[in-house]
């Protein structure tokens, strides 16, 4: 999962099972680059360079960790909750899966992304 913080100028990267996310960064880097010239944010490549500088750009080890092979897509929504409530990523444990995946089941029974038991 690569989370873009226009405010505090980071992409992050976070891989449940520890995978290295250097060629995504550098894909969505690009992409955002081309964005920024077709908006005319920027008006050359190389203040698209001159842009990034700024940023920094980070492959999150911090991330909460699965201990199999199929729970991906319930840990991309638990570090996604916790990015988005700032909550720590080491709150979102394995051993929280199955009442995370009843709080998924109730957002989308509810229709919202944050849902109150």
């Amino acid at each position: 999962m690569l989370v873009v913080n226009f405010y505090d100028q980071t992409i992050s990267f976070f891989d449940s099972l520890g995978g290295d996310g250097s060629k995504y960064i550098r894909s969505l880097k690009k992409y955002l680059g081309l964005e920024l010239l077709r908006k005319q944010v920027v008006q050359t490549k190389a203040a698209v360079s001159s842009y990034w500088k700024k940023w920094q750009f980070m492959n999150e080890s911090k991330s909460a960790m699965q201990q199999n092979g199929f729970d991906c897509g319930v840990f991309v929504c638990m570090n996604y909750w916790c990015i988005m409530t700032n909550t720590p990523l080491y709150c979102a444990k394995h051993e929280n899966i199955c009442m995370f995946r009843k709080y998924i089941a109730l957002c989308l029974l509810k229709k919202t992304i944050f849902a109150m038991f």
